[in-house]
């Protein structure tokens, strides 16, 4: 991988752009940086309390304008 991307995958899921519900609920699930987060299926994701369908799609979409996605998708 490319070093930008080494970096942006080490950061903070804070820096993502979704709402402070899916942020929260991220962390409560053990999901603190970018890197874990798109180690995770949409499957796998909500299975986890607070992440429903709604949130999958916010999260989809702020990994999209970060040109990251969530594994398999």
């Amino acid at each position: 991988l490319e070093t930008g991307v080494v970096d942006e995958l080490d950061r903070s899921i804070d820096v993502l752009e979704v709402s402070s519900r899916t942020a929260s609920a991220l962390r409560r699930n053990d999901i603190q940086t970018i890197a874990e987060l798109v180690s995770q299926t949409a499957s796998l994701l909500s299975r986890n309390p607070g992440i429903a369908d709604g949130a999958l799609q916010e999260i989809r979409s702020a990994l999209a304008k970060l040109n990251l996605k969530l594994k398999g998708d």
